[in-house]
């Protein structure tokens, strides 16, 4: 499991241990599961809807929020984006189906907009 997705704490009457809080979010950028070049109307629409309908849990402009950071998704994940997003395949997990909310063509997008933005953020890094 990821550092970064919660913390329960307990506290004894009189204790004297020191909490030592782990890092939050990740150490290393996101290395790029899909590195084909995304459409660009594509990213912008998926942009729009990202920031109006994922940020809440994913994070403003796709950077960690209390969920899991999907610039991190892997190649997995994002081959099972629709079934995740529309299907509810993770519903279990506290994701719940958003196919009342959005269209295939707007999912598609909003995975096109999670891939260029783990592209754009590993930029620096793969230009050393």
């Amino acid at each position: 499991m990821k550092p970064g997705w919660g913390r329960i704490l307990t506290f004894a009457l009189d204790g004297t241990a020191t909490l030592k809080v782990p890092p939050f979010g990740h150490k290393d950028l996101p290395v790029p599961a899909i590195t084909g070049k995304q459409n660009p109307r594509m990213v912008h629409e998926g942009a729009l809807l990202f920031n109006n309908h994922c940020f809440f849990c994913h994070g403003l402009n796709a950077i960690a929020g209390p969920l899991p950071d999907l610039r991190y998704s892997s190649k997995e994940v994002l081959d099972s984006f629709l079934p995740i997003v529309l299907g509810g395949a993770r519903a279990s997990d506290g994701m719940s189906s958003f196919k009342k909310i959005l269209s295939v063509k707007q999912a598609e997008a909003i995975r096109a907009y999670i891939i260029s933005r783990a592209q754009e953020t590993a930029e620096p890094r793969q230009s050393r």
